[in-house]
């Protein structure tokens, strides 16, 4: 399979920004900061070019950072206070969601939830916002719309005989507004199974997330067999790779 890369010279500092954030949540003795960042500056030497794929390098460096800093999960804080404060916006948005007239115009409300959670993101550079503002940016979502809307072939998908869901997640915190989402999947009788990481890696959701969010409690949550950012299909799990075959349709969050 042939895959377009979009690298370019920027990527490099986009990935030692984050690099150089991980290392400081991940331990404050300097001696380890000194030899992760040197690692870093390493893999970079030797790895980027013009045809690497810069999630592929940021794999390999988030792994090394939590070897050499003997913190398996740097983000393991600030996704717990990112379930907690989403799960209590999430809340409120709820009932604005629920306060729609029709499926649509509620669809229309937890697509907007869904796009507003995918702001919640501590691994990426130069990226900045407020958990305080998720309600606020909810709103604006729902009055700006979308640049891109095909929210006309999901609902077609919806109406399709016995439709499956593969849902895969993406931060901590995210997950709770794609729980609102999910909410109005299930009113439509869609099977839907969840997806988020086998282990930590950035902040994107594991297993623990998702129950601390209590979607355990919804739908079925498996994980991707690994800890590689996005999904490798070299290195997922034969439950997963089941699950994606089944499906019908894939949500992909990222």
């Amino acid at each position: 399979m042939n895959v377009k890369v979009w690298t370019k010279p920027i990527c490099s500092t986009c990935i030692l920004e984050v690099a150089m954030k991980t290392i400081k949540m991940a331990t404050s003795d300097e001696n380890l900061q000194f030899k992760a960042i040197k690692k870093v500056l390493q893999i970079l030497s030797e790895k980027f070019s013009e045809n690497a794929m810069p999630v592929w390098i940021s794999n390999e460096i988030f792994q090394e950072i939590s070897k050499i800093t003997r913190n398996p999960d740097p983000f393991e804080k600030i996704k717990k206070e990112s379930n907690n404060i989403a799960l209590k916006v999430a809340e409120k948005i709820r009932k604005h969601i629920y306060e729609g007239k029709t499926f649509n115009e509620r669809l229309k409300r937890a697509l907007a939830a869904a796009v507003t959670g995918n702001v919640i993101d501590f691994g990426t550079a130069k990226h900045e916002f407020d958990l305080n503002r998720l309600k606020d940016m909810y709103f604006e979502a729902l009055e700006q719309g979308f640049s891109i809307d095909d929210s006309k072939h999901l609902l077609k998908m919806l109406k399709a005989k016995n439709p499956k869901i593969l849902y895969i997640g993406d931060n901590a915190g995210e997950i709770a507004f794609d729980k609102l989402l999910i909410e109005l999947f299930l009113e439509k009788g869609v099977d839907v199974t969840f997806v988020v990481k086998d282990k930590p890696i950035s902040n994107d959701a594991t297993l623990n997330d998702a129950k601390q969010v209590k979607l355990t409690k919804l739908v079925k949550v498996i994980t991707t067999g690994s800890n590689n950012l996005g999904v490798n299909f070299n290195k997922v799990s034969k439950e997963f790779l089941e699950e994606f075959n089944k499906s019908t349709f894939t949500i992909a969050k990222g």
